[in-house]
């Protein structure tokens, strides 16, 4: 007798999660003993531990959406006469040192940090040289590996998230939090933003206000071209949260219809060149390909230049939040209610996106689909977002640009 179709999908489910929980075990064990005998007799510098070190390596979209946060936490430090060094993504570790000029910045590459021992050695023994007198982890949702690995670099005083990732180990969870003098509880299935509210009222800040600047002007220099524009955003980090691109091509060219003054700009990185080129060569010579042309700092002018931007579960939306830029964004469930949609609460930002998703009952998976899903294809949450409704939002979003 064949088994309900419902047991063959749980079971694919329990296999992966089995094999994460046995790479992770492995990975902890590994990483930690290494570690241990990396920072084993380095000296700390003579006069005592001073100043503050924010620990924040999550990825571009993460950055921008602590980034109200984090200017507010810094200005209150300082404030108290502390001398404080940001621990930065080196993706995005320049846009810091414009966002944060009173701070010392030690770029880490957290790539680098997992794949190569030799950069790992030499981060963790510099970074425990800082002997600061407080560490925060400021990144929500903690990796052993990355995160707790540099708060023990540093050590000091220190105080992080309770919140890890799903795949954590029982030894993790029961060791992790000895690395950390103070935690902070979070509620489970809160925005990101609401627990850094939080972690800003633990440090004794209150206010946000002055932390969101006005949409800046954009250099003549760094526009793709003086006519109005729309910036198409079709990558993810993962395939899983990829919206179908022929989907994005046919979403695209309602737009290009509905405002015959716009051009389409498709940004991403440079592993997403071919992707964007597809879409170039469907829509015609109102369509640009920027992907993998532009550097970060020109990536956030194309973004703030935009009149609209459309994407999946990525920065790009992050970005135009920040700036005032309506947008629109595919979203899935495996990540539902973590940065997409925003929390009104605490959504520090000048414009709010607009997600559109399709509930199912497996909201709230962390990426351990429970469906097989073809190499290349994006989760079935995603896949049941269709073109017709990302149309809708976007319907409402040109009317308001428009002024109707």
């Amino acid at each position: 007798m064949k088994r309900p179709h419902g047991r063959k999908l749980a079971a694919r489910q329990r296999i992966r999660i089995a094999f994460r929980t046995f790479k992770r075990l492995s990975e902890f064990l590994a990483f930690g003993l290494y570690d241990t005998i990396v920072l084993a007799g380095v000296p700390e510098p003579r006069g005592g531990r001073q100043g503050v070190a924010i620990v924040q390596l999550k990825r571009l979209g993460d950055y921008f959406l602590w980034l109200p946060y984090g200017l507010a936490i810094v200005k209150h430090l300082e404030a108290q006469g502390q001398r404080v060094r940001l621990i930065a993504n080196a993706t995005w570790s320049e846009q810091a040192r414009s966002d944060f000029p009173g701070c010392a910045i030690d770029p880490v590459d957290p790539r680098r940090l997992v794949r190569h021992w030799r950069y790992r050695r030499r981060t963790l023994r510099a970074l425990r040289q800082h002997a600061v007198a407080l560490t925060v982890q400021a990144g929500y949702l903690r990796d052993f590996i990355i995160d707790d690995a540099i708060v023990r670099a540093l050590g000091g005083e220190t105080l992080g998230f309770d919140a890890v990732y799903r795949d954590h180990q029982a030894i993790e969870r029961l060791w992790t939090p000895r690395l950390y003098r103070r935690l902070v509880t979070t509620m489970p299935g809160a925005h990101e933003q609401c627990s850094y509210r939080k972690l800003l009222e633990v440090l004794g800040g209150t206010a946000v206000a002055g932390a969101n600047p006005l949409r800046p002007e954009v250099p003549e220099d760094l526009l793709p071209h003086p006519a109005p524009y729309f910036v198409l955003a079709p990558g993810a980090s993962r395939d899983l949260k990829r919206w179908p691109v022929e989907r994005f091509v046919a979403l695209a060219g309602r737009v290009l219809d509905a405002q015959p003054a716009w051009r389409l700009v498709v940004a991403g990185t440079g592993q997403e060149s071919a992707l964007g080129e597809a879409i170039v060569r469907a829509l015609g010579p109102r369509a640009q390909n920027r992907s993998g042309l532009t550097g970060l700092v020109e990536f956030l002018a194309l973004v703030r230049g935009a009149r609209l931007v459309i994407g999946n579960d990525s920065a790009a939306g992050h970005v135009a939040a920040r700036y005032g830029v309506p947008s629109v964004i595919a979203l899935g469930g495996m990540d539902f209610g973590h940065a997409y949609p925003y929390d009104p609460a605490c959504a520090e930002v000048q414009q709010v996106p607009r997600p559109v998703s399709s509930p199912m009952d497996c909201f709230g998976c962390d990426g351990f689909c429970r469906y097989k899903v073809a190499p290349g294809r994006c989760a079935p949450c995603l896949e049941a977002v269709s073109v017709e409704a990302m149309w809708q939002a976007l319907e409402r979003e040109l009317a308001v640009s428009d002024g109707t």
